[in-house]
């Protein structure tokens, strides 16, 4: 019994899918996260933060700044860690 590594692509207009956010790295999890992805290659959480409202803005490849991203990314690890000290 052999087994055969080569992969063949049959489809030549394969597009490599991406399954973490160009924005803040985090990985594609929903149905959501996937739609948004494949449109705007970033998570549904980045998009409704820096897209939905900017939609002209994002087509015109205006993109949030990287202290914003860094901001952005932070609060999104806190809110997702086990502590969260509200002040």
């Amino acid at each position: 019994m052999s087994i055969v590594r080569d992969i063949k692509i049959i489809n030549k207009e394969f597009k490599r899918k991406n399954f973490y956010c160009t924005l803040c790295n985090y990985p594609l999890i929903t149905g959501e996260d996937f739609d948004t992805g494949n449109n705007y290659n970033c998570c549904y959480d980045c998009y409704l933060q820096f897209i939905e409202g900017n939609k002209q803005e994002w087509e015109k490849g205006i993109r949030p700044s990287k202290s914003v991203l860094k901001d952005y990314i932070l609060l999104k690890k806190k809110l997702n860690s086990k502590e969260i000290k509200w002040v």
